[in-house]
């Protein structure tokens, strides 16, 4: 019974392994960092964090055969817990309850690349997507296909969360990431 078990078991998880996570894990290396404490605190901590962040990326990327380097809100496969609702600018509802909601990932230039996440259409964020500059937002496959079947996404704009905040423009499609676990099926996604 035990090697039947085990045996079954093992059979599992090599299926598990076949399915396709949506990004090239290989050669690739993530960490998790917080930054805390007095010096990233008070009216200019925001700034202090992005400065950090963006000096430890440049420092990352200068090291020899490092292709690609960038930042997540939320690692792939280390679970999904931010879920917004979206309103479509083209795409009027009468109920805001039946708005699409979808998961989100705050991301930096070149965490897509860093990931291998397959870019399908349009562009990746970049440099030139800064806080100044008009907001952009990328979608997974699903999400296009769902909220556009049969049409380009790209130029379509995009509101997060409530009324006041910016409408942003979808600039790409990307492939779909299983976030959640290999077992779970592919859900709405925007970087």
């Amino acid at each position: 019974v035990l090697l039947a078990g085990a045996g079954l078991m093992l059979k599992s998880m090599s299926r598990v392994l076949e399915v396709p996570s949506g990004m090239s894990p290989e050669n690739v290396l993530t960490m998790r960092l917080s930054l805390f404490g007095p010096e990233f605190g008070g009216p200019d901590g925001n700034a202090r964090v992005l400065a950090a962040f963006q000096q430890m990326t440049e420092r990352l990327a200068s090291l020899p055969g490092v292709k690609a380097v960038g930042s997540v809100s939320q690692l792939p496969l280390s679970g999904d817990f931010d879920m917004y609702g979206v309103r479509i600018k083209d795409k009027p509802i009468a109920n805001p309850a039946d708005a699409p909601s979808a998961f989100r990932y705050g991301v930096t230039p070149g965490y897509i690349e860093a990931m291998g996440i397959p870019l399908r259409r349009g562009r990746s964020i970049t440099a030139e997507d800064h806080a100044n500059a008009p907001p952009v937002i990328l979608i997974n496959e699903l999400f296009a296909t769902r909220i556009w079947p049969g049409e380009d996404p790209t130029g379509k704009f995009i509101q997060v969360g409530g009324p006041e905040s910016p409408w942003r423009m979808v600039v790409g499609v990307v492939g779909n990431v299983r976030h959640e676990g290999l077992d779970e099926p592919e859900k709405m996604q925007f970087y």
